[in-house]
């Protein structure tokens, strides 16, 4: 996925170019979800994204420490809120049950996502 561009790529869109571009890799095997840094997806057993964008993520933010409710999320007006959060991977998962559940993530700027 592209968070700069807005778009999800298929598989077969992955390659030197696009890899630029994506910055968000999902991975669902083995009854497991989560979201994980794309230079990191062949240690799940999926194709290399050449020349993707690191980036950490919470995927399980209520085990996280971090307090930030959905609520919190839908009253922002700017990103104040959000500015002093560290972001540091987690490498959880998280069940499809939780919807709808929140997840942090950090680019070259924070930003947060609601599912």
């Amino acid at each position: 996925m592209s968070t700069t561009g807005g778009f999800v790529f298929k598989g077969s869109q992955v390659n030197t170019t696009a890899g630029n571009l994506i910055d968000i890799a999902y991975v669902g095997i083995d009854g497991i979800q989560f979201f994980e840094t794309p230079p990191k997806v062949q240690d799940w057993g999926l194709s290399e994204i050449p020349n993707a964008t690191e980036t950490n993520f919470i995927n399980y933010i209520e085990n996280s420490g971090i307090t930030f409710t959905p609520a919190m999320f839908d009253n922002m007006t700017d990103d104040s809120p959000i500015k002093s959060l560290f972001i540091n991977a987690d490498i959880k998962s998280f069940p499809a049950v939780l919807a709808p559940f929140q997840e942090l993530f950090c680019l070259p700027t924070l930003r947060v996502r609601k599912v």
